[in-house]
């Protein structure tokens, strides 16, 4: 009997349709330059750890190793810095313009729909924020010391906390999320923080600071966890979103039976005894769904979930009717693919998401070396061809082949993926046939 399938995708695929959407571009990055207003496909961003978009649609990166914050003009893309001196590690500059302030690898970044911008200072372990109006740089939280929430207190005035490692911030108008996540020994923190701005107050709303996966179901601080990135969905009431890295799990924060609850909306958990995550489940419920090491999150306006499959190479998408889809990334580790569908593309180490004000996908795709900013257009197409991670067609060949993430031979190489100023090594399993593998820390 004939497969229809590789003959029904090469035709979709020659459809202007599939011309024109579900394409991926490199944006950002890639380039020499680290100073200032410069084309953004110049700049040399140097482990970049997190991007976002304001209510105009400008785009904000923590250009992280170059100790600077910087903003991407949509129309022209042109980037300038709006906060730090770059190459200049410090802390210096409260009360004056940010431009002229030290940063210490910033790590997070949020921006108010008033336009204020908040910094996560990752190494000074403070938030601070940029008014809009006039261009000056404050601290709004932290001693700069190294520390963590303390034991049996509800809440702390907002200058005396004490920080481990930012490596989220998620802000609202007198409102500020700071997710205090794994520090350079694997611990950390493990928390999700709330600053109150107009009580001057802070707050641990959920974790109890052990980086293990626990509390399903019950109350948010009560659960065990490894807080990355974070994200806001508005579709029903507010829920905050976060990647749960070592659990291998994107979690909610949200009200259920009137009550404040954690859940999980994606991720089955581990693969294996060793707390190796894998790649499997596309096509089928999200939570039965295999990730590896997810570390972003963004909620689209009509609420679909975007998630950076980090150690995957991937970014994949929890649909409407709750599956798991991928929507960039072919599983092997690379940069190739720009003008070419999504799908097809390689991906390095994609560590944040965000959706821009067309709807269009942005992906930080992040190395030691050199990060980029990739852009998908449309990414609400969907090839049912490509939905299950069972059947990959092979662009090289177009081939079908069968392939069981679980179970295929696998080789395996060493890797290194520096994170905030600490090398962790991870060894990442490869399946020849289907090009996904698994990776597990070791340290």
């Amino acid at each position: 009997m004939i497969n229809l399938r590789p003959i029904l995708l090469l035709l979709f695929l020659g459809s202007p349709l599939a011309a024109q959407d579900a394409l991926i571009s490199t944006i950002a990055g890639g380039g020499t330059d680290i100073g200032d207003n410069v084309s953004a496909t110049d700049l040399l961003l140097k482990r970049a750890l997190d991007l976002t978009v304001d209510i105009d649609g400008f785009l904000y990166v923590a250009d992280t190793d170059n100790h600077v914050v910087r903003r991407i003009d949509p129309l022209t893309g042109i980037a300038t810095i709006v906060a730090g001196r770059a190459g200049e590690e410090g802390f210096s500059g409260d009360g004056g313009p940010a431009t002229d302030a030290q940063l210490s690898r910033p790590g997070a970044v949020s921006v108010t729909d008033a336009g204020t911008l908040y910094i996560g200072d990752t190494g000074n372990r403070r938030v601070r924020c940029v008014d809009p109006s006039t261009g000056t740089i404050a601290t709004v939280a932290g001693t700069g010391e190294r520390g963590r929430f303390p034991d049996f207190v509800n809440s702390i005035p907002t200058g005396e906390v004490e920080f481990g490692e930012i490596v989220s911030l998620l802000a609202g108008s007198t409102t500020i999320f700071v997710g205090d996540g794994l520090d350079a020994d694997g611990n950390g923190n493990n928390q999700i923080l709330q600053i109150l701005l107009d009580q001057d107050s802070t707050q641990v709303i959920a974790g109890t600071g052990r980086p293990d996966y626990s509390g399903e179901g019950g109350i948010p601080t009560d659960a065990g966890m490894t807080v990355e990135g974070m994200a806001a969905d508005f579709t029903s009431g507010f829920s905050l979103l976060f990647a749960d890295f070592n659990a291998h799990r994107i979690r909610v924060i949200g009200t259920v039976d009137s009550a404040t609850a954690i859940t999980t909306v994606a991720g089955r958990g581990p693969a294996g005894i060793f707390g190796e995550g894998g790649f499997f489940g596309d096509g089928g419920p999200a939570t039965d769904a295999q990730m590896n090491f997810p570390t972003g999150v963004a909620v689209s306006p009509d609420g679909r979930i975007y998630i950076a499959d980090f150690a995957n190479s991937r970014v994949r998408a929890v649909d409407f009717d709750g599956n798991m889809v991928t929507i960039a990334g072919n599983g092997s580790f690379g940069n190739g693919g720009d003008g070419d569908l999504a799908l097809r593309a390689s991906l390095r180490i994609p560590i944040r998401v965000a959706i821009d004000l067309d709807g269009n996908l942005l992906i930080l795709d992040s190395d030691r070396d050199s990060s980029v900013i990739r852009r998908v257009t449309n990414p609400d197409l969907r090839f049912p061809l490509y939905e299950s991670d069972r059947r990959i067609l092979k662009p090289a060949d177009r081939e079908w082949r069968e392939c069981d993430t679980r179970s295929d031979s696998v080789r395996v190489r060493q890797s290194t993926f520096l994170r905030r100023g600490r090398a962790t090594d991870f060894y990442r399993s490869e399946s020849p046939a289907c090009g996904g593998h698994s990776v597990r820390s070791h340290r």
